[in-house]
């Protein structure tokens, strides 16, 4: 196992124990700073991407975005799969509030 394989399984680990607990607003703007920071300096220094890769022990730069792009995929899939979670949740608080004062009110106005 390289050195490569192993900061990508660390990854994947620690976002693993992100998920699980360490959540918060405020961590997930920092984390997608850091990532559209690194894409920018990508963009703009292609070539270091084959040097950061080839150090890691990943043949070459393009993979290693690849790889970064699949982690950035999995964390936002996380965020947008939260989000509708909380937003069901409001939604069934609203119904259920709803449904309630109808029933003391003896039912929908017809």
């Amino acid at each position: 196992m390289n050195l490569g394989q192993l900061l990508i399984l660390a990854t994947v680990l620690l976002f693993g124990f992100y998920v699980l607990g360490m959540r918060t607003v405020l961590t997930d703007r920092f984390i997608m700073l850091i990532l559209m920071v690194a894409a920018v300096f990508f963009v703009l220094f292609p070539d270091i991407s084959t040097v950061i890769a080839n150090w890691i022990g990943i043949g070459r730069g393009t993979d290693m975005i690849f790889y970064f792009f699949i982690l950035f995929t999995l964390f936002r899939f996380v965020g947008i799969s939260s989000d509708r979670k909380r937003i069901d949740r409001s939604i069934t608080e609203i119904v259920r509030t709803i449904a309630i004062d109808n029933a003391h009110k003896g039912g929908l106005d017809k």
